[in-house]
């Protein structure tokens, strides 16, 4: 069994609570026993009175509903609504894995930190570039938010060899956030019976390409929306073979507040809650009614990802050279040590083998 939660990473992170309090989870057995598509191999525990007991899949749902927030005070500007965003935007990236959604890591980050989502999913993992820039935002600006990932973790034959131990490496990643981040490696119709209508504020849908299944997703997955519910949707710019997520989106943005990042094979936005946050409606009227300034946040967000990948990518190659060198270091360090050791041996060999002469010489008559 693999603990995630208590399990020694070597990477800080908040300080933790009492074992009865905090939610836990473990992966139980591992990914190659799990054949079926929707074999849990995620499973929770739960605290209640202190004593920690295993929940069950028939048990219904384990995620309620969350409390209804209104919405108060009058509509924030446009400066406002920016002046907030843009700040969280500009952060570092901590963990970046190859993925061609990666120019829009630094949104969700900032979307994260304004919206402050108590409770997100994201549904079609598969590398985790977007999680793992959920669960940074939320541990940077100390979010009272949880986050789970929802994916099977399973390609086809043709792409098995590109995607070799994502699952593995997923869950590696996200080990310094597992005070509040865990997985559920099921498909999502069947993880959905988890969660109560009314309990997620973010949503994230990624990994369908065609319109079909991303209806179906929709209908399953929108009910579980708070009434801040926001909804984040993958490859909306996508138009190549069987993509058709641009269909669907185009209906929801009919109906909702919404903007779609074109960048990136597009990602789109849209407010789905009543009360959702309102510096996040108001930038989704931006977006709609000025097109100067939507075309200039577009090309703002879409720079900056490439310049963050830019970024954490010579801080990676900086980090594996300083590694490289300290190695070498040690191992001149160590390679000096032998050697003034192999002196010394030589040295004492000498004195032993005079010694050795000397009794010799008297042990024989001459």
């Amino acid at each position: 069994t693999f603990d995630l939660a208590t399990s020694d990473s070597g990477i800080p992170t908040f300080e933790r609570p009492s074992v009865g309090e905090l939610l836990l989870r473990i992966r139980t057995g591992s990914a190659s026993d799990c054949d079926v598509p929707d074999c849990p191999t995620t499973t929770i525990l739960k605290a209640s009175d202190g004593v920690l007991r295993r929940a069950s899949a028939d048990t219904g749902a384990e995620y309620p509903a969350l409390s209804p927030i209104k919405t108060t005070g009058e509509m924030p500007g446009v400066t406002e609504v920016l002046s907030r965003l843009m700040p969280y935007a500009f952060a570092d990236i901590d963990d970046l894995v190859p993925s061609a959604k990666g120019g829009h890591i630094p949104f969700l980050i900032a979307l994260t930190a304004v919206a402050r989502p108590r409770r997100v999913v994201e549904v079609g993992t598969l590398r985790g570039a977007g999680f793992l820039a959920i669960c940074q935002s939320i541990f940077r600006n100390a979010l009272e938010s949880e986050a789970i990932a929802i994916s099977s973790w399973s390609v086809g034959a043709d792409q098995a060899d590109e995607y070799r131990n994502t699952f593995e490496t997923s869950r590696f990643l996200t080990r310094k956030y597992a005070s509040f981040a865990g997985f559920l490696r099921q498909q999502h119709d069947v993880a959905a019976d988890r969660f109560s209508d009314g309990s997620l504020d973010l949503l994230l849908l990624d990994g369908f390409c065609e319109d079909v299944p991303l209806r179906r997703a929709l209908e399953i997955w929108l009910p579980k929306l708070s009434s801040r519910g926001l909804l984040i949707v993958h490859d909306t710019n996508a138009h190549k073979g069987p993509f058709g997520v641009w269909r669907v989106w185009d209906d929801i943005a009919a109906e909702y507040p919404a903007l779609a990042f074109p960048h990136a094979e597009g990602l789109g936005l849209a407010c789905i809650g009543s009360d959702a946050p309102a510096e996040i409606v108001e930038l989704c009227r931006i977006a709609g009614e000025n097109r100067h300034l939507k075309s200039l946040l577009y090309q703002h967000f879409e720079r900056l990802g490439d310049m963050s990948a830019e970024l954490f990518s010579r801080r990676y190659d900086m980090a594996q050279s300083e590694a490289r060198a300290q190695a070498e270091g040690a191992q001149a360090e160590e390679l000096s040590w032998l050697k003034q050791e192999v002196e010394s041996l030589r040295a004492d060999n000498g004195q032993l083998r005079e010694v050795l002469q000397g009794k010799l010489a008297h042990a024989i008559p001459g």
